[in-house]
């Protein structure tokens, strides 16, 4: 007996095996992903491998949505939108960071030429 488990434990020393590592919270703390939601701000953890989202917003929470992904997004701790940017506050255009009413919580607005949503008369604006 003793010499068929000394001959088994041989054979088997001789394999290894490397296991997958598990995303435990602990873990993901390490690698600096965000356990909680949170993002930024003094922790310092991002959104990208988060189970929130891959978005950092400007109040420091991990989304997907364009309340995460759009203005004020921190992008040094998750993805954000570019180019077109929806505004969440109301300022727009040119003056204010090229930032957009479409696609945003004021979709279909316009953006004045003082670089804030109007929310009256859109062809007004284009013709003045």
């Amino acid at each position: 007996m003793l010499l068929i488990t000394s001959t088994i434990l041989a054979l088997l020393s001789g394999f290894t095996q490397s296991l997958p590592t598990l995303d435990t919270p602990t873990t993901l703390a390490r690698a600096g992903i965000s356990i909680d939601g949170s993002c930024g701000g003094s922790n310092g953890f991002t959104c990208t491998g988060s189970t929130f989202g891959t978005c950092c917003s400007s109040s420091g929470f991990c989304g997907s949505t364009v309340a995460y992904c759009a203005q004020g997004c921190k992008s040094a701790f998750g993805t954000c939108l570019t180019g077109s940017v929806p505004s969440l506050t109301g300022e727009c255009g040119a003056t204010n960071g090229n930032y957009t009413c479409a696609g945003g919580p004021l979709d279909g607005q316009c953006c004045s030429t003082s670089g804030f949503w109007f929310v009256e008369n859109c062809s007004y604006l284009l013709l003045h």
